[in-house]
C-alpha cells in the first residue's frame, strides 16, 4: 500500500486497500474494514472520473463491483450486531 500510494498507482492503491480490508473481515474488524473500503471506493470514484469515454468509464466501473459488494455485506453485518446503529 504504502508503495503505490508513494508511486502515485492510485488504481493500485484502491486494490491494496481492499485487500486489507478482506484481511480485517478475516479478523472480524468491522470498523477497519469498513475504513479501508471508502478509501478504496472514493479512489475508483476519483479515477472513474477521469476515464475518458462512457464505455470505458462504464466498464471500469464493472471492475471494482467487488468494493462495493465488500462494502454493503459489511454494513449489513454491522447492523445485524447492532440494530439501528447505522
Amino acid at each position: 500500500l504504502k508503495i503505490r500510494s508513494a508511486s502515485g498507482i492510485r488504481d493500485g492503491e484502491a486494490d491494496s486497500l481492499y485487500s486489507l480490508a478482506l484481511a480485517e473481515l478475516s479478523r472480524g474488524n468491522l470498523t477497519e474494514v469498513r475504513g479501508h473500503l471508502e478509501t478504496a471506493i472514493d479512489l475508483a470514484e476519483q479515477l472513474r472520473t477521469r476515464v475518458a469515454g462512457q464505455q470505458l468509464r462504464t466498464s471500469y466501473f464493472a471492475s471494482k463491483q467487488r468494493y462495493y459488494n465488500a462494502y454493503i455485506e459489511v454494513l449489513m453485518e454491522s447492523d445485524r450486531r447492532e440494530p439501528g446503529k447505522g
